[in-house]
Formats: structure tokens, C-alpha cells, sequence
């Protein structure tokens, strides 16, 4: 059993797009308990999650991994996958069907890292 969630983390670390690793302060605001794949710190949310980052709500409707930094409800790390470049701005990025992240932001070919405060 242990082994089956480990691979269903690989599996989603091996997709193809744009990786997108959002670290900072989240609070989840609501998620699919039914479909949830727990390993080790992280969480595998298979359909959704809604996360308020800087006081603003964002949900994601896509399978994501979070980092929780104690309990369910607070994470210091969320990685999803992108089809779609994120449109950059100065201070910000633009996400399909997500909105506008504020944060300082790295890009190394398809891994992208965003900073939020």
C-alpha cells in the first residue's frame, strides 16, 4: 500500500507541462476528502483544492501536491502542472483558469518557483 501511494507521486512529479512549486504561507480553504493520497508531509489532491494565498482565494481544479505544515489546513508548498505557459509580470504571473499569483518568481526550463509572502 505504502509503495502504491509513492508511485502515485511519481507518477504525477513525471507529467509533462510546466511545473509549478508555489512555496509560502496557504491556508486550504476546501478540498475533495474522498480523493486525497497521503504520503509522507504531502498531500496528493487528485480532483481539487482552494487555497487563500495573501488573503485572496484561488482554486485550482487539477490535481496538485501539498506540502502541510501542521495538519490538513496549512501548507508551506503547492506543486501543480501547467499545460499553458503563465503569462510573467514584474511582481506577478498569470495562470489559466487560476488568476493573478503576486510573488517573486524563478523559471528554470520547465520548472517554475513562486515566492509568495
Amino acid at each position: 500500500m505504502k509503495q502504491n501511494r509513492k508511485n502515485e507521486f511519481e507518477n504525477f512529479e513525471q507529467q509533462k507541462g510546466i511545473h509549478l512549486i508555489i512555496e509560502g504561507e496557504m491556508i486550504v480553504k476546501s478540498f475533495d476528502p474522498m480523493n486525497i493520497v497521503s504520503f509522507e508531509e504531502r498531500l496528493l489532491h487528485k480532483n481539487f483544492i482552494k487555497v487563500s494565498i495573501n488573503n485572496e482565494d484561488y482554486l485550482v481544479r487539477q490535481p496538485a501536491i501539498a506540502l502541510c505544515k501542521s495538519g490538513l489546513h496549512n501548507i508551506k508548498k503547492l506543486h501543480i502542472i501547467l499545460n499553458n505557459e503563465p503569462i510573467e509580470r514584474k511582481d506577478s504571473i498569470i495562470i489559466d483558469g487560476i488568476g493573478v499569483l503576486k510573488g517573486r518568481y524563478m523559471k528554470k526550463e520547465n520548472v517554475m518557483h513562486l515566492y509568495v509572502d
